[in-house]
């Protein structure tokens, strides 16, 4: 059996789902009737058969490429775990852990947990040793596998349950129809929000994508100089900026460099200004993953709930002045700093 995790030398380094694995780590492992309980909500909501709960491992021996993020041990069978709370999936890392379980000696199976909705292969979810959840979700999420620790009555239990709500990730209902990151209903009614709103705010020029995997919209080349503004609502996890927490409504800047990023094109604005909610600005410089020539200068963040508020109608108004907000901070705050911007 595993030895017992020691919360104090969980590296402070590690990514952000590294990290919340480690602590997950900590948690079933430390109590192990907390494990049992989550490991009977996976079987029932699989329908596979309840088993003795023995030990939890984070990051268990895979091979050179392939390394799941968790495994938990039963007595009959023991699961595998691919932990995101935001991003996208690796290519094919699904189908290679599925590889991994099939030649374990002990029967193995894959479980994939996640903060929002992924739409997955047909392959996945027809292999015998991937498991779901009953229903339409196509995977396990955090905001159910966390309902469950409320019924925990341990101190440090609760304690990690306050940080999984910090990050963004327990349920946020609205406007009755649901989480916006798991529930289809709020998610879809969140999404034609921001069309909506993004046919009254778009100025001449500028053209919009809305994405069909994040929850968002991109504006791009909504003023001179300015390549693109990606809006999104996003769990706050791993945000490098600790003034909010919860989920956030997000608005990134982006601006083309063409030859490498040599000094920022829009002055320091670090601060917030007020709004509804108020609205917090980083000027934290990020290089894109898909274009080397594209930087991020500026990061707009506010509150989700507050944005959202309890209605589909109160979260259309709410966003359009998010936006509008932000337009007139990069039009008027900076003013001819942009209208100078070398034209994209």
């Amino acid at each position: 059996m595993p030895s017992k995790p020691n919360i104090f030398r969980i590296n402070p380094k590690l990514s952000g789902e590294d990290r919340f694995t480690a602590y997950w780590h900590y948690i079933l492992s430390s109590y192990p009737t907390t494990g049992q309980s989550i490991l009977d909500q996976i079987a029932l909501s699989a329908e596979l058969p309840k088993t003795r709960f023995i030990s939890a491992i984070d990051h268990p021996i895979g091979d050179q490429k392939n390394r799941p993020d968790f495994e938990i041990e039963g007595e009959d069978y023991n699961i595998l775990f691919e932990h995101k709370i935001f991003s996208e999936l690796g290519e094919q890392q699904l189908e290679r852990y599925l590889k991994l379980a099939s030649v374990r000696a002990k029967k193995t199976y894959l479980a994939f947990v996640s903060a929002r909705n992924h739409k997955l292969e047909d392959m996945i979810l027809s292999d015998p040793l991937y498991i779901q959840p009953r229903g339409e979700a196509q995977h396990f999420t955090w905001q159910v596998l966390g309902a469950e620790l409320k019924r925990e009555r341990y101190g440090l239990v609760k304690e990690f349950l306050q940080y999984m709500e910090m990050e963004g990730l327990l349920t946020m209902p609205w406007a009755g129809l649901g989480d916006p990151f798991i529930d289809s209903k709020a998610e879809n009614a969140l999404r034609e929000v921001l069309k909506e709103v993004a046919n009254d705010t778009r100025k001449q020029g500028c053209s919009i994508r809305h994405s069909s995997k994040s929850i968002g919209t991109e504006y791009r080349k909504p003023l001179t100089g300015i390549h693109l503004i990606y809006i999104y609502a996003s769990p706050h996890f791993s945000s490098e900026d600790e003034r909010l927490s919860g989920r956030l409504m997000y608005a990134s800047v982006w601006i083309k460099h063409p030859g490498g990023f040599l000094q920022a094109k829009l002055p320091d604005a670090y601060g917030s200004f007020d709004g509804s909610p108020q609205v917090f600005v980083s000027d934290e410089v990020v290089q894109s993953s898909w274009d080397k020539d594209l930087y991020r200068e500026r990061l707009y963040m506010a509150s989700l709930p507050k944005i959202l508020g309890k209605s589909q109608i109160e979260a259309r108004r709410n966003i359009r002045e998010f936006i509008q907000l932000i337009i007139e901070h990069l039009e008027n705050n900076l003013g001819h700093s942009v209208q100078s911007l070398e034209v994209i």
